[in-house]
């Protein structure tokens, strides 16, 4: 049998270790945005609550707050990561597939959530999926998507755009845009069902009377108005686009 010396190195593949394969296949790692201190068994309580799990489910905490949560199958982990963010216990949990060594890059990565956000009292003629991404983009974050919708209480057109959005900094409630030809108007942000934030910060994961941070600088005006449970209805089309911008539109 050879023996194998201090300066020699064992190679082995993770394929090869079935605990990592184990953990690979059924394993999220998650990062709440929470100022109040949550226990595994707190956090356990509402995915059980909020996902009806069928089978076992196992929460631990790890590295830097992140939560380990070992799901009963495959199907269950690779269905909740394509749904990620969750609502849990009124916070927002962001999931992304669990790794042998957590870093505190994979936890700042897990505070860019993708969200979908309203914009209000946009102008009649601005209001086409490319004014979206050309505004939001720079305002809210890397746009993902961006489509026209209508209330369905009063047919009152709006802009929704789903982006990439760093949780961890403080929400846009508005912003001023701007052309030679139309002038300057505000653009009103909504959360599409956003949970507890401080009316105060502007930051998710706590309320008004647990901030320890001042308000940002500028316009912001953060409150209730900033969250809907109403996401309206898609009435996109082609034709409400300039010719020029429909390949750029195809294109997201």
């Amino acid at each position: 049998m050879t023996r194998v010396t201090e300066d020699q190195v064992v190679e082995f593949s993770l394929d090869e270790v079935q605990s990592v394969k184990f953990r690979t296949s059924r394993t999220l790692l998650g990062r709440l945005f929470s100022e109040s201190a949550f226990t595994a068994g707190e956090l356990k309580e509402g995915l059980l609550d909020t996902w009806r799990v069928q089978g076992n489910l196992r929460v631990s905490m790890t590295k830097f707050g992140l939560f380990e949560i070992i799901l009963p199958n495959d199907e269950m982990r690779v269905w909740l990561l394509k749904r990620s963010p969750w609502i849990v216990k009124d916070r927002i949990l962001h999931l992304r597939s669990w790794t042998p060594s957590i870093t505190r890059p994979i936890f700042d990565d897990l505070a860019i959530v993708p969200y979908r956000v309203q914009l209000w009292n946009v102008k009649e003629d601005c209001c086409t999926a490319q004014f979206g991404r050309k505004v939001a983009a720079g305002m809210i974050g890397q746009i993902l998507e961006s489509d026209v919708f209508a209330a369905k209480d009063s047919d009152e057109r709006f802009l929704k755009v789903h982006a990439l959005i760093d949780f961890a900094k403080p929400l846009r409630s508005q912003f001023i845009a701007a052309s030679e030809e139309i002038g300057r108007f505000w653009v009103h942000l909504k959360y599409e069902f956003l949970p507890t934030f401080c009316y105060h910060c502007g930051r998710v994961g706590y309320s008004k009377s647990e901030c320890v941070f001042g308000p940002p600088a500028g316009q912001e005006r953060f409150g209730p108005h900033m969250s809907t449970r109403k996401p309206g209805r898609k009435i996109y089309r082609e034709d409400d686009e300039c010719p020029q911008f429909r390949n750029a539109s195809k294109s997201v």
